[in-house]
């Protein structure tokens, strides 16, 4: 349960953190709150790696550039709160009632959510490009082992645990969340995958949505 919790923290402070970001835009869209939640999430996630992976260029221990990146964009997040209070709103919009075939179609997406999520909680890491890149690059990197920042070792950024050309985004998102847990483990190891698959779900609905409004379309 403690995994849980950290991974939901962390989503949260992404979200956070690239929702106000987006607050200091000059022009401002009128996007719905599930667009602006999508765009917040992947950009908090794209900074955070960013700024966490420019640390590590300058060779500062993971540890440390974690613990100094979770500090500033949380201060980030409280000092925009003040700044921007007035502009920032958290208005959920209403889909109630909906109607019986929306109901099905709701029930169809949550049973492939919840199937997800239990493979995700009880079936173990399997397939190459999961142990060797995604999970294992990012632990590699949380455990310190098998990494290195000098571009002439063999094990620079972890790069025999993962194809080169890969992104390493996220081996760094599933370090720090590792780091917030305390510890490793598999739950983490693959959380973002499930995240990705619910932003992706919420991204065509809101695309459909935005051009048909009609909720039964998206």
């Amino acid at each position: 349960m403690s995994s849980l919790f950290w991974i939901l923290f962390h989503i949260f402070l992404n979200a956070a953190f690239g929702i106000c970001v987006m607050l200091y835009r000059k022009e401002k869209e009128n996007s719905s709150f599930v667009e602006t939640l999508i765009v917040g999430i992947l950009l908090g996630w794209l900074l955070e790696s960013v700024l966490i992976a420019t640390l590590l260029y300058i060779k500062i221990p993971f540890k440390t550039a974690c613990g100094f990146s979770l500090a500033l964009i949380t201060f980030f997040i409280l000092t925009t709160a003040v700044l921007k209070r007035k502009e920032v709103r958290f208005v959920i919009p209403r889909f109630w009632p909906w109607r019986w075939y929306e109901w099905l179609l709701i029930v169809s997406v949550l049973e492939k959510a919840f199937f997800i999520l239990w493979q995700l909680i009880f079936v173990k890491i399997w397939g190459d490009d999961a142990l060797t890149h995604w999970a294992g690059r990012g632990r590699c990197l949380y455990g310190g082992v098998n990494w290195s920042l000098d571009p002439k070792s063999p094990v620079f950024l972890g790069m025999t645990s993962g194809a080169k050309n890969y992104p390493i985004a996220t081996p760094i998102w599933r370090a720090v969340t590792a780091t917030l847990n305390g510890r490793w483990d598999d739950a983490i190891a693959r959380a973002d995958s499930f995240l990705f698959f619910i932003l992706v779900i919420l991204s065509v609905w809101s695309i459909v949505y935005r051009f048909s409004k009609e909720r039964y379309l998206a």
